[in-house]
């Protein structure tokens, strides 16, 4: 699944190349990808320009003068820029295509995706409410952190894919935040030290922004929108690596269920809780 760092790539990729860019026409399958009416979409966005980007979580926002169009990827979800239309491709769920030729094509295999349309900006800050704080955001401070730790229960994996906590965070960087903190997944969060969550504070931004600077992570679906793959797979420490020897310490890396999800860890270099 596309998390923080994929989406910021995309972001990225279409800052720079659907800014101002003007909607011509509109395709839309029947699919359950969308949360809207799908008529809404296809007579709405004809004639107006993309105003502005933006990311919310693992949510891409495509603003226009009077709607806003967000965008989930879901587990398989791609928006990618073509020059072109092009020939049909498979599991192309929606196409906005703009007055200069251009095309914006959002791909999807398995359908797990989300597209909603939103009138102007107070519906979508109201459907965004429900979200955390932004981990590469200036009011992420080790006090912000430490106040949303407080009185939770539970352990720290789950807390941290948790979207209501700190947003953006999924099943590989949480993994690999922890391994840089050296903090078992399965720890309760009530058991964590000022200095484990020092550490975990400045492990969460550090992961993200390196997941960021090599374009993503691409085991399977992820592109980025020029449909170029992430290189981050390469660079982790932990996570898809069960049975490997850890990078720092040689140990075997292990993989456990927690919280429903897989996690992989060191064994040596993240303690047990109460070891």
């Amino acid at each position: 699944m596309p998390e923080l760092p994929e989406v910021e790539t995309i972001l990225r990729g279409l800052k720079e190349n659907i800014t101002g860019e003007t909607v011509e026409t509109v395709f839309c399958s029947s699919s359950r990808i969308f949360r809207t009416d799908q008529s809404g979409i296809t007579e709405l966005l004809p004639g107006l320009p993309v105003t502005q980007v933006e990311r919310r979580g693992k949510y891409l926002v495509l603003y226009f003068s009077t709607h806003r169009l967000a965008v989930h990827l879901g587990m398989t979800g791609s928006l990618v820029v073509r020059n072109e239309t092009g020939p049909a491709e498979r599991h192309i769920h929606m196409v906005l295509s703009f007055s200069s030729g251009r095309a914006l094509l959002y791909r999807d295999p398995r359908m797990f995706g989300r597209i909603l349309l939103f009138n102007e900006g107070k519906d979508l800050s109201d459907y965004f409410s429900r979200l955390g704080i932004e981990p590469l955001s200036a009011g992420f401070t080790l006090s912000a952190f430490k106040r949303i730790l407080a009185r939770r229960k539970g352990q720290v994996k789950p807390f941290l894919m948790n979207q209501s906590h700190v947003c953006g965070l999924g099943n590989i960087y949480a993994d690999e935040a922890l391994f840089e903190s050296g903090i078992h997944p399965e720890t309760p969060v009530s058991f964590l030290e000022s200095e484990d969550i020092r550490r975990l504070y400045n492990a969460i931004p550090q992961v993200l922004e390196e997941g960021i600077r090599f374009g993503g992570t691409t085991f399977r679906d992820y592109r980025d929108s020029a449909g170029k793959e992430g290189s981050f797979q390469e660079m982790l420490n932990v996570y898809g690596r069960e049975g490997l020897e850890c990078r720092k310490c040689r140990s075997l890396v292990r993989k456990i269920q927690v919280g429903g999800r897989s996690s992989h860890f060191c064994p040596r270099c993240q303690k047990s809780p109460g070891s």
